[in-house]
């Protein structure tokens, strides 16, 4: 056997995974794409993705520290509310949504 009877097979076999992963990957391409639209679609008037992001703003909803893993670590709850005004009827709304983010904590030994 030489290096092209058995390179040859396993192409074979590698070609169908590899056209779906393609084909996976286009599919969530344009989902993400239709989502982003009908996301920034304005209430007022219809339109997809007519919404442009004017202001974002944040409100912290808790910090708290969580001492159940190896290194304590400080986790932080907060509201993001992003301000949209649509670009043809001038129209403004507002989405939010909430986000918890683990910020480090720096340990200091006690007696110092």
């Amino acid at each position: 056997m030489n290096f092209l009877e058995i390179m040859y097979p396993t192409l074979v076999m590698c070609a169908p995974i590899t056209l779906v992963i393609i084909i996976g990957i286009a599919v969530t391409a344009l989902w993400l794409k239709i989502m982003d639209k009908n996301i920034r679609a304005c209430p007022e008037c219809g339109r997809k993705a007519a919404g442009t992001i004017v202001e974002t703003e944040e409100v912290l909803l808790s910090s708290y520290v969580d001492h159940k893993r190896r290194t304590p670590v400080r986790v932080k709850k907060l509201k993001i509310i992003d301000h949209y005004q649509c670009d043809f009827c001038e129209h403004t709304w507002e989405r939010s949504f909430n986000r918890t983010e683990p910020v480090p904590v720096k340990v200091t030994p006690r007696g110092k």
